[in-house]
């Protein structure tokens, strides 16, 4: 690969020099004292392990009070004679400059307490001007300034932290060296940050001043604290996309910075109401206010210094000791659809419920196609004079005119372009500047997607099966219960009733997906089962490719593709498949609806209907997390792949507050929350001092890995596994006991064929090469004796370039593998790729005494019996991205001599996880006897055929897909795959304009004027009224009630 970089000159310091202008810094900062501010290295070492780690202090945690607290060198029970815990944690809090009375920490990254003014508009109450309308004052907003984050952030950050330069990244392909391809890996290889870059340093950069620009990311979300209770908080998290999204995402690495947490509307509003206008507020003034103090706590984040430090940059000595010009840009924003929607200021689920472009509602269902394309280009929001004026106006009706939030006049001003009367503070502070705030909301795969269509999509194929009236949910459940777990929490085992969807996280329904195929087959007649399975696999496909951590522009141009794919797949499956059965209401969304009616009943409120009667459900295609599907590829290439954007990221973070909450005084738990916040910080300081002094004085790095835990290797060797001789296997005795067991049939000369083709250096093909009994002879096992293994650790290179592992245990049946085929040219369609399971991981001590033999001392080799899987026979079945169907494999008939056989580890690519074809069932014909190749829990059967996931996480979709940066070695190999596209990723004519198989459809009506005209929509538009929508698909946390918060805060997330 490589860069381009923006500057022709730069006055950055090279790598090796900064790196070590900074570490001679830090070194003449590491004496004695590096445990200040605390007395001495005993106190620190126990606050230190009293403030990392769990909350519950488990016997783990005890054996790191032992090892990194008790047994330390500088630990001394003498100097914990006069040890206070709460003395000592004060430390930590002390402010350093004391002139600063509203600092709750030190100055140079300390919070502040303010509070909150918002004036209160009243229903046909007039005012001469805004000054005289009535204030409410909301309490405690504590915040810390983005300038002082900013400046502390890059001040103490080493210089192999923060790429200070944006680039852009090319790909050279070996096959072409003079085709290369655009990269898309970080924000700071993205086309807008070097865009930035260019235009800020075209103006400002002189020779006295490198020019650096400080990308700001940013997330919100509120978040529930305890399992019971009301407690919450609203966090706003800053992140620096000057660094790399592989530690920004790692809660451990403290990359959050918290700004602010944003008070509550307190109750005491209806009071201030009644006392100043007779009567309380009406929902939409409260609705109107919780707007309000969002963007009134964003203007007080956005302050002056801020702003004209967005136009003139301030300087910043750094730790190479270089004074720069930092400038603070606003990149992304984060948030779910109703955090997005109060950002943006615009109606939640309104006409235009994009905060991005001016779709309609009823133009949703075109995903991928050329008018929807047409108007996320062509119609974007924007933060222009004539949005401006018009809320200025709305403002000034409803504060100085006394208009009424719902009424008519307001209507006709601002729902056209679904806008609400706040003024937005980002356009407030920085318009004037040139930045667009619409610009800046991007994409959220977890909710859009694995929680919003994917889940929404699912839950209608439940409908389904309970409209079809036979056993097909048990038969689902059953069959998700039998899908084996993959990797370390990759797939997890489905224990509950997947139809139930009980408490399911993202990871969970991410799970479900892709393990869906195989679990859907035949469970509907034709030609249902043909369109689910092509909508499941396109779904599958899409998410693949939208979860992708490294772009090539080829893969943004096939999720592109995949995008028009899915609108297709989605249209087809509401049309023929959705419109075929009369749905209703899960068991537990009725369960639902009956707990909300009594609840209303107990409020005094009428319920609507009886309890009992079912409701009819059919498939939404109206939905905003629909539409968004067709942003991610624009997206990936402004500000590089998903998940440096993903809100899974400020998800994690929410752990962190939550511990923080259990530590916290629950009289001021978000002063507390920010004090912990604040000590974690300071105590990732002085261990990082800590651990400086103890590298320069070599003392050991203390671990705390698990001691049952595979040894940490070299992430250059290929494999490991032990070489420990406590399982030896007799062979004779071994050999004698399962002597009627075919996978045991000429085991030896097996054995010995396959150790003497790698003694020769013969190139692997299936160990077909048949030696002589004299030459096998010369092959000597000593002891006549193998050593087995249970486990063993796999590394391989990633698609991005990043080495993982993969561990393959015999005792959970998770042992499947995969390895580069060996079939000859003359096969009609060759596969890339064997299979086989793993019976045996062994080693055995060898002698070679043959003519090649240089030494006659044994040397261990490693070898695995395997037991071959062959491709399906059926010459029907085809499999492929054209096909829309996965590889199917299964267990080569035990007759063949090649059905078991005998493997050099190093051929390993990686571990495969395979899914039973169920609807295949299960066999004793491919191995009719009791055999030790099978696990107990199998009971002598084998399922008659098995798919690749080829799903299961990026790394193994790129291996099937083709073009993975990592996958260099076999690139040649795999060009089956990367031929086998689709015809729709040919280039269509500009007259084709929607889905083949429906022909051209009827133009949006909302659009129809907007197609014409780039300057406004046409003004015919639907209903304002919300559409309903499953519990848990819209959520309207944002204009109700603060209790009602989103619970996706307790999400966990899988390495997909």
């Amino acid at each position: 690969m490589q860069k381009w970089w923006s500057g022709i000159t730069s006055s950055i310091s090279e790598p090796e020099l900064a790196d070590e202008v900074w570490r001679q810094n830090v070194i003449a900062n590491v004496n004695d004292s590096y445990f200040q501010p605390f007395e001495n290295p005993s106190s620190y070492l126990l606050m230190k392990w009293f403030y990392s780690g769990s909350n519950a202090k488990t016997l783990a945690e005890l054996d790191r009070l032992v090892q990194e607290v008790l047994l330390k060198p500088d630990f001394n029970r003498a100097e914990l004679a006069s040890f206070r815990a709460k003395r000592e944690s004060q430390r930590v809090d002390v402010i350093k400059d004391k002139t600063l009375a509203d600092s709750l920490f030190q100055a140079a990254d300390g919070w502040y307490k303010i509070n909150i003014s918002l004036p209160i508009p009243f229903e046909r109450i007039k005012h001469p001007s805004i000054s005289q309308v009535p204030i409410f004052t909301v309490e405690s907003l504590i915040y810390r300034r983005p300038l002082q984050v900013l400046s502390a952030a890059l001040q103490d950050a080493s210089p192999d932290e923060f790429h200070l330069q944006p680039f852009k990244l090319y790909w050279q392909h070996d096959d072409n060296p003079d085709n290369s391809e655009r990269l898309y890996s970080e924000l700071y290889n993205s086309d807008v940050f070097v865009d930035e870059h260019e235009r800020i340093r075209a103006v400002y950069e002189t020779k006295e001043r490198e020019i650096v620009v400080a990308a700001m990311m940013l997330w919100s979300d509120s978040t529930h604290l305890a399992n019971f209770g009301n407690a919450s908080l609203w966090p706003i998290y800053l992140y620096l996309g000057n660094q790399t999204k592989y530690v920004r995402c790692k809660p451990s690495a403290t990359a959050a910075h918290h700004i602010a947490y944003i008070p509550k509307l307190s109750d005491k509003i209806q009071d201030f109401c009644e006392e100043r206008f007779g009567k309380p507020a009406t929902s939409h003034v409260l609705s109107h206010l919780r707007r309000e103090l969002v963007h009134e706590v964003w203007k007080i984040l956005l302050d002056e210094e801020f702003t004209k430090a967005y136009t003139d940059g301030f300087d910043i000595e750094f730790a190479d000791g270089k004074v720069r010009r930092v400038f603070p840009r606003i990149f992304t924003y984060s948030a779910d659809y109703p955090e997005k929607v109060l950002l943006a200021c615009i109606k939640q689920l309104g006409k235009c419920p994009c905060p991005t472009c001016l779709v309609s509602k009823q133009g949703i269902h075109r995903l991928g196609t050329k008018s929807d394309a047409r108007t996320r280009t062509r119609h974007k929001r924007a933060d222009d004079d004539v949005y401006r004026s018009k809320i200025k106006c709305a403002r000034n009706h409803i504060y100085l005119n006394g208009g009424l939030l719902n009424g008519t006049w307001l209507d006709e001003l601002l729902n056209k372009e679904s806008l609400v009367p706040t003024q937005n503070a980002f356009s407030y502070r920085l318009s004037k500047h040139g930045f667009n705030f619409f610009s800046m909301f991007v994409p959220d795969l977890l909710h859009e997607f694995e929680l919003g269509v994917w889940k929404s999509i699912f839950k209608h194929l439940m409908r389904i099966l309970y409209a079809q009236g036979n056993d097909s949910i048990q038969v689902l459940n059953k069959r998700y219960r039998l899908i084996t777990p993959f990797g370390r929490g990759t797939i997890r085992r489905f224990h509950a009733n997947a139809s139930a969807m009980k408490k399911l996280a993202a990871r969970d329904f991410e799970d479900l997906l892709q393990c869906a195929i195989p679990v859907f087959e035949d469970l509907l007649e034709a030609p249902h089962e043909k369109t689910i399975r092509e909508l499941l696999f396109e779904l599958a496909t899409w998410h693949a490719f939208a979860k992708l951590r490294l772009h090539t522009e080829t893969t943004v141009n096939s999720l592109e593709h995949s995008t028009r794919r899915l609108g297709a797949a989605i249209r087809k499956f509401e049309k023929e498949t959705c419109s075929a059965f009369t749905t209703f209401d899960l068991p537990s969304e009725d369960a639902a609806r009956a707990r909300r009616q009594a609840k209303n009943v107990a409020k005094g409120k009428t319920a609507s209907g009886g309890a009992s009667k079912r409701k009819p459900r059919q498939f939404n295609m109206e939905t905003y997390k629909l539409h968004a599907l067709g942003h991610y590829a624009e997206a990936i290439r402004c500000f590089g792949p998903s998940d440096g954007f993903s809100t899974q990221t400020g998800e994690a973070e929410h752990q962190k507050v939550k511990r923080h909450y259990k530590r916290a005084s629950k009289c001021d738990y978000i002063r507390g929350i920010a004090k912990q916040n604040h000590r974690e910080r300071e105590f990732r300081k002085i261990n990082e001092r800590e651990m400086l002094r103890d590298a320069l004085d070599g003392a050991p790095n203390p671990s705390s890995r698990n001691e049952d835990a595979l040894p940490a290797i070299a992430p250059e060797v290929h494999h490991y596994m032990s070489h420990e001789t406590k399982n030896k296997i007799d062979l004779s005795k071994w050999l004698r006991k399962n002597k009627n067991d075919p996978a045991c049939k000429n085991f030896i000369k097996k054995l010995k064929n396959h150790l003497l083709n790698r003694l020769l250096g013969l190139e692997y093909n299936g160990d077909e090469h048949d030696f002589t009994p004299s030459e096998r002879n010369h092959v000597i096992i000593d002891k006549f004796s193998i050593y087995a293994h249970q486990v063993m650790q796999i590394n391989y290179t990633t698609y991005d370039l990043r080495r993982a592992q993969d561990f393959i245990n015999l005792t959970t049946g998770n042992s499947f593998f995969m390895v580069l085929g060996c079939e000859n040219g003359a096969h009609e369609d060759p596969h890339p790729y064997w299979y086989g399971r793993i019976v045996g991981i062994h080693h055995a001590e060898v002698i070679y005494t043959g003519p090649q033999s240089h030494s006659l001392e044994p040397q261990i080799m490693e070898f695995l019996w395997v037991r071959w899987l062959g491709r399906d026979p059926n010459h029907n079945y085809r499999d492929g991205w054209t096909a829309r169907q996965l590889p199917r494999i299964g267990f080569v008939q035990y007759e063949d001599e090649a059905a078991f056989g005998f493997l050099n580890p190093n051929l390993l690519l990686r571990a495969v996880h395979l899914i039973p074809c169920f609807s295949l069932g299960r066999s004793k014909e491919l191995l009719p006897h009791r055999s030790i190749c099978r696990l107990p829990n199998e009971k002598d059967e084998d399922w008659d055929m098995f798919y690749v996931n080829i799903f299961v996480d990026r790394d193994m979709f790129m291996r099937f897909r083709g073009g993975g940066v990592g996958h260099k070695s076999f690139q040649g190999a795999i060009k089956r795959f990367c031929d086998d596209r689709w015809p729709d990723e040919k280039e269509l004519p500009d007259n084709v304009d929607e889905d083949s198989e429906n022909g051209a459809s009827e133009p949006d009506p909302d659009l129809e004027g907007a197609l014409q005209s780039d300057d406004e929509l046409d003004g015919s538009h639907g209903s304002e009224s919300e559409a309903e929508v499953d519990e848990g698909e819209q959520v309207t946390r944002s204009i109700q009630p603060e209790s009602e918060l989103d619970d996706d805060d307790e999400l966990e997330y899988a390495d997909f």
